[in-house]
């Protein structure tokens, strides 16, 4: 089994993903960001878990399938979290946006970040510059 080479910084151990609507223009906040998904929380050491299982997936000796790999290397709830939201992002015309950071934060520092974003052009290039 080849475990590929990871691409992650490790001075940026964790990671967030978050999915940001626009209020419908009908509201009475009629084209401001909301958070509607998330954020979901991961670590570097998650990363190589999952491309741990990636390997697993293609390995030709000992052949397993995606569900069995994820459940082996312990990140099942990791990925199905991602692939639920990134489903619900284009069902609900969201964007999704990946966050790297030293510290880990609350949940409620997405909230604020994404109602700032509404007024500060500088916060609003960072959740731009976010977009996956």
């Amino acid at each position: 089994m080849r475990i590929p080479k990871l691409k992650v910084d490790k001075s940026l151990p964790h990671h967030y993903l978050i999915g940001i609507a626009v209020e419908d223009a009908k509201s009475k906040n009629a084209g401001q960001f909301y958070l509607k998904y998330g954020p979901v929380y991961y670590h570097n050491n998650d990363v190589a878990k999952v491309a741990t299982a990636v390997s697993r997936c293609t390995d030709k000796i000992y052949e397993q399938t995606q569900l069995e790999a994820i459940k082996v290397e312990g990140c099942e709830d990791l990925v199905l979290s991602i692939s639920a939201m990134r489903l619900s992002c284009a069902a609900n015309s969201c964007t999704m946006h990946h966050f790297s950071s030293a510290d880990k934060f609350d949940d409620d520092y997405f909230v604020t970040l994404v109602e700032a974003s509404n007024n500060s052009k500088s916060t609003r290039q960072k959740i731009k510059d976010a977009r996956i």
